[in-house]
Order: C-alpha cells, then structure tokens, then sequence
C-alpha cells in the first residue's frame, strides 16, 4: 500500500490530540534536565542544539495546520528558513552545520512556539469528532517523525554534554506474554539488496531511514 496504515484508534480529534500530546510530552522529558544555555550549542556539524529540533518538530505541524485548518495564523512567518530541515519545496534551507552559530530564534521564542503549537492543534483536532484519513495518517507521519528526533535528540546531547547528560529516568517497559520465542535462524550467503527503493517504487510511502 502506499499509504500510512490507520488505526481506528485515531479515527477521532479527541484520540488523536491525546497522542499527540503524549508524544510531545515525551520530548519535553529528554530535554528537561538541560540548562537554557544547552539548548543552543552545536558541538559538531552533524549534531543540532537542542533549540532546534523543539523548533523543527513544531514547524512539521505548522505546515499541517496552515494546509487544513482553515483561519489559522501561522506563530512566525520567518521559522522556515531556519526550522526546516531538508524540504526544498518550502524555500531556501538554513546551512545544517550552522545552526548553533546564530541566538535567534531564542529558547524562549522557540519555547512560546512549541506550546503554541500544542494549542493550535489542541483547537484543531478538539474541534473535529472524525478525522479524514488523510489527516490522520499525516499526524501519525508527525509522531513517528517526533519518535525519530528524540532519538537524534538523545544520541546529539551525548555529545553535547558528554557524560554530563544525564536522561530522566524513564519507567520500565511492561513485558509481553504473547513474544515471539527467540532464535537462530540460517540466511544463506550471498549479495543482498537493502531498503526501499524511491526509484522504482515513486508513489509508494516510505519513511526516509528506510532507504538504502
């Protein structure tokens, strides 16, 4: 299929807010332990400050709500430029090396955007008993895209603080009755092809750590 798979569990504004809020509460845990002046430090070119990552997983849902809600203002005409990551088809791209060589947006500003963000999308989705599926499957693209960046949150900020980064202490992960027996099992040698192939496949949806 070329479409995000939904759940009936977020066929609802009121089911899919409450995820989202989930999955933002979830990054706000890993920066918790941080000092404002963490936030905007980048130690090398291929790490971010933590600044911007906040600012770039509010700018995803921005451009959702500028798509489909209708009356809505964006926060910051001016974010793109510095909060996009890679998306050509939104201007002109801030350089990825530099982002922790510039104070504005500050943490503060970026901050006030995030929860105004949460708002916005508080106010869209509360306000809409069935989501069209479209929507919906793009909001679950947001989360897994939010999952994504904590991890690159979390492995950036080893780098940033070292052995000074210290997470808060997350709670054990439940065990499963039904898991699969674990075992060995036998691939016969040889060369392989790895990941999804956006050449031959163009209109099938494939997240972007899945390719080769």
């Amino acid at each position: 299929s070329n479409e995000l798979k939904n759940d009936e569990t977020f066929s609802t504004g009121e089911n899919l807010f409450n995820e989202f809020l989930k999955v933002r509460e979830q990054t706000i845990e890993i920066v918790r332990p941080l000092e404002i002046e963490d936030y905007v430090v980048q130690t090398e070119s291929f790490m971010s400050p933590p600044r911007w990552h906040l600012g770039h997983l509010s700018w995803f849902y921005d451009q959702l709500l500028r798509k489909y809600y209708s009356g809505y203002t964006p926060y910051k005409e001016n974010y793109d430029f510095y909060f996009n990551s890679y998306y050509l088809s939104f201007g002109e791209l801030f350089n990825k090396s530099r982002r922790g060589t510039i104070s504005r947006p500050t943490v503060k500003e970026t901050l006030g955007y995030w929860y105004w963000v949460n708002d916005e999308v508080k106010k869209y989705l509360l306000s809409r008993e069935n989501i069209p599926d479209e929507i919906s499957q793009l909001f679950i693209l947001g989360f897994n895209h939010e999952y994504q960046h904590q991890e690159l949150l979390v492995y950036d900020l080893q780098h940033l603080l070292a052995d000074k980064y210290i997470p808060v202490e997350m709670k054990s992960i439940p065990g499963n009755s039904d898991s699969i027996k674990k075992e060995m099992i036998k691939i016969n040698s040889g060369i392989f092809e790895t990941g999804f192939d956006k050449n031959r496949f163009k209109d099938v949806f494939a997240y972007d750590i899945e390719m080769p």
